[in-house]
């Protein structure tokens, strides 16, 4: 099933990215063990197309990849599952996630470029996460 993602800036400016791939890893990382902290860690992988029709998106994506300010870094991300037929199966939200890693594959055709984005929840936020059916 595609998704749908919907990037929120404290500003409140979004970045809505439609039919996408999601994969949502929810983990323990082997600093926190090493501090005896049971802390888990979120880590989002989003993996889409870059379209013709909507290359503002990838723009606006790009650019948050390398945002550093205090107000640019940390967002929150809302997934929609979808199924064919649009009806939404069930959404998740994570707060305060930030930029690990953004790639673009630029393909001789450009209608065959493709981005991928990983994102991580900052430490102590997994209990603000929400989902609904």
């Amino acid at each position: 099933m595609a998704c749908n993602v919907t990037i929120t800036a404290k500003n409140g400016s979004n970045i809505k990215l439609k039919q996408v791939a999601t994969i949502i890893d929810v983990n323990t990382f082997e600093e926190n063990l090493k501090r005896n902290s049971g802390e888990k860690i979120a880590t989002i992988t989003i993996k889409g197309g870059i379209l013709h029709d909507d290359i503002q998106s990838s723009i606006d994506l790009f650019k948050w990849s390398h945002d550093f300010s205090e107000d640019g870094v940390y967002r929150t991300i809302k997934i929609e599952e979808c199924t064919e037929s649009s009806s939404i199966t069930q959404t998740f939200e994570f707060k305060e996630v930030f930029v690990i890693r953004y790639i673009e594959n630029l393909d001789e055709k450009y209608d065959k470029s493709a981005f991928v984005l990983t994102l991580r929840q900052k430490e102590g936020n997994l209990t603000n996460n929400s989902k609904n059916y």
